[in-house]
């Protein structure tokens, strides 16, 4: 008896062992977006779409496993991979009703900010489109 017991606590450490990485990259997505879209979906389905769960467990258990050179980058790199700045710029945070109050205030100052964010727009929209020629090319 002491046999049968042992093979199934062997089969069940086995069995964890390989779905414990899929368990564990589950959670690791799990965000406010995600968590509200799991509730949506259990509040519209219920237990119906259970069984995913099991299919995703598997999945993420199995590509956990894999060898990891079979998902590494083998071409060289055509491009930096990091952006730089190409000034200095710090970010003030407020609130949006104090905000709308001084726009409100100063409607000279909202002109301002509103010319300066299309200028701002459309510089950063040429230099994607510049950006995008030069890597056609």
């Amino acid at each position: 008896m002491k046999s049968w017991w042992q093979n199934i606590w062997v089969k069940i450490i086995f069995f964890f062992s390989v779905v414990g990485p899929g368990i564990i990259s589950a959670n690791a997505d799990n965000d406010a977006g995600g968590i509200t879209t799991y509730s949506v979906v259990g509040a519209h389905y219920g237990t119906k779409m259970l069984w995913v769960l099991l299919l995703t467990t598997v999945a993420l258990a199995v590509t956990s496993t894999r060898p990891r050179p079979s998902t590494s980058v083998t071409a060289p790199m055509q491009r930096p991979s990091t952006a730089t700045a190409l000034e200095q710029s710090s970010v003030v945070r407020i609130a949006r009703s104090l905000f709308q109050r001084v726009l409100e205030s100063d409607p000279a100052a909202a002109r301002r900010l509103r010319d300066e964010f299309a200028t701002r727009t459309s510089q950063i929209a040429s230099d994607i489109l510049m950006a995008g020629a030069k890597l056609s090319n």
